[in-house]
C-alpha cells in the first residue's frame, strides 16, 4: 500500500502520474484508502482538515498521484440582465433553501449539483415563475464558491 501523506497542490505531476477519483464528499476526507487509475492500493493519511481539489496532486512513498473529481449532473441558470432584484434573492432562496451548494459565474450564471435528473422539472417551473427559463443539464466537475459551500441535503 502506498500511503499519500502530502498535497503537492496543482503543479504538475510527473509524465507518468497516476490518479485516483474522488466524489466532491470524499475531497474533504482525510483518510481513505482508493485503488488508482494504475491499480496500485493508496491509502490518504493527509494532515485534518485538508480539503482536496481536482488537479491536485498528492505525494507519498516516492510517488506522485493526481487528483480527479467525479463529474456530476450540475444545473446551471443564465440570470438575465434585466431581472429585478426581487427575482435574484428568490433565486437565491429557492437553491439555499435545499442546502445546495453554489458556483457563480461572471457571465451571470449560477450553477449547483442536482441529486437526480427528475429534479430538472421541478427547478424550470421554479425558475419560469421567476422568469428564467436560461436552464442548462450538464454532467461535469463541480467546484462550489468558497464561501457558498454548504453542508446540508446535496
Amino acid at each position: 500500500m502506498i500511503r499519500l501523506t502530502g498535497v503537492s497542490g496543482s503543479a504538475q505531476p510527473p509524465q507518468d502520474h497516476d490518479a485516483i477519483t474522488l466524489s466532491r464528499a470524499e475531497l474533504q476526507r482525510a483518510r481513505l484508502r482508493r485503488r488508482s487509475a494504475a491499480g496500485l492500493d493508496v491509502c490518504l493519511d493527509l494532515p485534518a482538515g485538508t480539503v482536496l481539489r481536482h488537479g491536485d496532486v498528492l505525494r507519498g512513498d516516492g510517488h506522485h498521484v493526481m487528483v480527479r473529481q467525479l463529474p456530476e449532473m450540475v444545473i446551471t441558470v443564465m440570470v438575465p440582465e434585466d431581472a429585478p432584484p426581487s427575482n435574484l434573492l428568490l433565486l437565491g432562496h429557492s437553491i439555499g433553501n435545499l442546502h445546495r451548494p453554489v458556483s457563480v459565474g461572471d457571465d451571470r450564471s449560477v450553477s449547483f449539483p442536482v441529486q437526480d435528473a427528475s429534479e430538472e422539472a421541478t427547478f424550470r417551473r421554479m425558475f419560469a415563475a421567476l422568469k428564467i427559463s436560461d436552464m442548462r443539464v450538464q454532467t461535469k466537475v463541480f467546484v462550489p464558491h468558497r464561501g457558498a459551500d454548504v453542508g446540508g441535503h446535496a
